[in-house]
């Protein structure tokens, strides 16, 4: 696959090496993700070298019990495993590391996978990079910088590197659209969707390309699951979570039979919820406790069981207990949605009785509110059927304690909508004259 969009990093790699070959050695970080373009720009660097500069190479290795001085062993060959065998102290180690760019040069070294680096490597380095500058030699680390964050043993290297005046980092950024309707130019794909469903990665596009079609060709697959097996096990929790996360939110599509083929009218094993935006629907605290609605429409249940999760088991959402649990509703004719639920005061609640909340779940919920809570009186407003107000709180919303924000052709005049009162221990609804009489007529007003 040709490279594109790293034309700025090789400029930055001969630069380089022409300060080496001024008497200034050079470090420099090549970062990216895993599959990022970090092996492919080194070797496209390697292979333009002119003649007489030295290439020395070796690779940290993601072993479970790394190889001491791996990469240097790479360089090195037998000579430095016998020292090693032998005994040699910590001194004489280093010394034959450095020894390694200590020629009379020009000289690049590479050391591959900083990520994977035992201690004795990262020392090696740290030694080497400290002297770069006296030799002739550009010394190239590549590394994942998605990896190497906060307590990861080559942070604290990176950090020090950060104020050497030899070093420098080279991050590889994600490929563009325009990169990636570079190198997939002629195939007939979508740039755009090949730049979503990649993240722009390199050799997940390069990928795509191979699989001709494929959902999600067997390599990249296996490059993803090799790294997931290597997290920690709460980063595997935290990976989990955020795949639950996206299977809730985008839904799952069923593999489409012919008719549904032919009418491009897929079904869905789980639905995907783009009004999971709108968290107000699908729950409402009401002073201690929680309510989780009892969608109008089915297709929003899953957002219902989500609230109910979140509401139940985080324990920065603890509250005194869920008082309707709409998610469990399966009653005909029974919903209401938070939306329709408006808490003014402890005491008070107002409810929209919409095309989305019906009278018999407003019923359920104002019983409940009377036995469960402070509530003492419940107002209803009855709404229009109108698409412009399928919830109370398109034309009726409390903004501040003493202060709410309204539609007013709905609430001033002689075109203004019912408004009802339910007082806790009556079972007669009475009428009140608007919405701004009736908190006055409430018996904790």
């Amino acid at each position: 696959m040709d490279l594109v969009e790293r034309e700025g990093a090789l400029a930055v790699l001969r630069a380089a090496l022409d300060a080496a070959r001024a008497d200034s050695g050079q470090v420099l970080l090549v970062g990216a993700e895993a599959g990022g373009g970090k092996t492919s720009v080194v070797e496209a660097f390697l292979a333009a070298l002119p003649g007489g500069v030295l290439v020395k190479r070796g690779w940290c290795d993601g072993l479970s019990t790394p190889r001491p001085l791996g990469p240097f062993l790479d360089m090195a060959g037998q000579e430095l495993a016998v020292r090693l065998e032998a005994g040699a102290t910590r001194t004489d180690v280093l010394g034959a590391t450095f020894a390694l760019v200590d020629d009379a040069g020009p000289l690049v070294m590479v050391i591959e996978d900083l990520h994977w680096a035992d201690e004795a490597t990262l020392d090696a380095v740290r030694f080497i990079a400290r002297r770069i500058s006296q030799t002739r030699t550009v010394l190239i680390l590549t590394y994942r910088d998605d990896e190497v964050v906060d307590a990861h043993p080559a942070q604290e290297l990176l950090g020090e590197l950060g104020t050497n005046r030899a070093a420098q980092r080279l991050p590889l950024p994600s490929l563009t659209l325009a990169g990636v309707s570079a190198l997939i130019d002629g195939t007939g794909l979508d740039p755009a969707v090949v730049l979503e469903t990649t993240g722009g990665n390199p050799f997940f596009v390069s990928e795509v390309l191979r699989a001709e079609g494929e959902e999600l060709p067997a390599s990249a697959r296996d490059a993803v699951l090799a790294r997931a097996a290597r997290l920690s096990p709460p980063g595997r929790e935290v990976l989990d979570a955020a795949a639950l996360v996206k299977l809730l939110i985008e839904g799952k599509e069923e593999p489409p039979g012919p008719v549904a083929k032919a009418l491009n009218e897929p079904g869905h094993v789980l639905p995907p919820l783009p009004n999971l935006f709108f968290t107000r629907d699908s729950c409402m605290v009401v002073g201690d406790h929680v309510m989780i609605g009892s969608m109008r429409y089915a297709i929003r249940w899953t957002e219902a069981i989500i609230m109910k999760a979140l509401f139940v088991h985080h324990p920065e959402l603890a509250n005194a207990g869920i008082l309707y649990d709409g998610s469990a509703e399966r009653r005909v004719n029974y919903t209401v949605e938070g939306g329709d639920v408006h808490p003014l005061r402890r005491d008070l609640v107002v409810i929209g009785f919409s095309e989305r909340s019906s009278p018999a779940a407003i019923d359920q919920l104002a019983s409940t509110l009377f036995e469960q809570t402070e509530v003492c009186d419940v107002i209803v407003v009855v709404m229009p059927k109108e698409s412009t107000a399928i919830h109370l709180d398109m034309i009726f919303t409390q903004v501040d304690r003493e202060l709410c924000a309204v539609f007013p052709p709905h609430f001033i005049g002689p075109e203004r909508l019912p408004v009802l009162q339910w007082r806790k221990g009556e079972s007669m609804i009475r009428e009140c004259p608007n919405i701004f009489a009736a908190p006055g007529q409430c018996s904790h007003a």
